[in-house]
């Protein structure tokens, strides 16, 4: 089993991964990974880039933003102005194709600190209509009483990277109000019509908290 931790930065996050930000979120998963990814995202000048020290690999998303549209058939007009904020997530999955899973925490987002490990308990739960398992957060709000719903958030998440590497970032329905309009068609936003159309669900461990602009 073959497990990837990824997350991403932009300009807006630099300081605060120049000061630890990436190891605190690996730590915070309680698990070992077989690579750590950090996806270097827009406005990250190149003298920058050397100076993030992580004990993980830097990848630069303008890199493989084109061939990653190509493998998945959208366009940067597919995300109605949240390009911006999807493409490194596509593309960190278009390049993971030898992992099994990926657990990502968001660049400004921290997991609580526990005694246990979220990713190992995620991945448990990765089985039968389950497709995706996140910690709660103050927006996954939505779960029944089995940690269950079809919304998808990007603040942290763990998936099996085959299911999606598939093309099920295409669909135009349902519209999902409840996400933010200024994202557009997201990353996020896709992945809830992909979870509300095909009926498979997202799991929520209400035992782990993410904090949001907590890193």
């Amino acid at each position: 089993m073959k497990v990837l931790f990824a997350t991403k930065v932009w300009s807006g996050d630099l300081n605060k991964f120049l000061r630890g930000a990436f190891e605190r979120k690996v730590d915070g998963c309680g698990f070992n990974f077989a690579d750590r990814w950090l996806m270097i995202n827009n406005g990250i000048p190149c003298r920058a880039v050397d100076d993030l020290r992580i004990s993980g690999k830097k990848i630069i998303v303008a890199d493989h933003a084109q061939e990653t549209l190509d493998y998945f058939g959208l366009t940067e007009d597919s995300f109605e102005g949240g390009y911006v904020y999807s493409i490194a997530e596509l593309v960190c999955l278009y390049l993971a194709k030898d992992f099994d899973y990926l657990v990502w925490v968001q660049g400004d987002c921290l997991l609580e600190q526990s005694n246990s490990s979220f990713a190992g308990d995620a991945i448990a739960e990765l089985i039968g209509e389950v497709s995706t398992v996140a910690p709660l957060s103050n927006c996954n709000g939505y779960h029944d009483k089995n940690g269950l719903d079809h919304f998808f958030s990007d603040q942290c998440y763990v998936v099996k990277v085959p299911e999606y590497r598939q093309k099920i970032y295409g669909l135009t329905a349902p519209v999902l109000p409840e996400y933010p309009p200024h994202g557009g068609s997201s990353f996020e936003r896709m992945v809830g019509r992909y979870l509300h159309t095909s009926k498979r669900y997202r799991k929520i461990l209400t035992n782990y908290y993410v904090h949001h602009e907590a890193y």
